[in-house]
């Protein structure tokens, strides 16, 4: 899609993509503090192998939310893999 069929089928009065360089400057020294991994493909953490079947596949987190739950910020997450948690909370050091 081009940016004119995004910004109509989301519904907005104007839309722009800013480069990767340009978030990191905007973002200025909380840089550092930032996860990129979403627009690199770089994550600090490996994913287990039985949560990724293919190379560009996204890894299941466990996470949810909805686009109706945002209140002006950040999607409301819940987990739902509590076992998977017990698992993990294990094998931290």
């Amino acid at each position: 899609m081009k940016v004119e069929e995004i910004r109509e089928f989301i519904g907005s009065d104007s839309l722009a993509f800013s480069s990767f360089d340009s978030l990191q400057g905007m973002l200025g020294t909380q840089s550092s503090n930032f996860c990129y991994a979403c627009f690199t493909g770089n994550y600090p953490v490996e994913p287990r192998e039985d949560k990724v079947k293919r190379v560009g596949d996204f890894v299941d987190d466990g996470m949810t939310g909805s686009f109706g739950s945002i209140d002006g910020a950040w999607i409301p997450a819940n987990r739902i893999h509590k076992q998977e948690d017990k698992e993990f909370e294990s094998s931290v050091l």
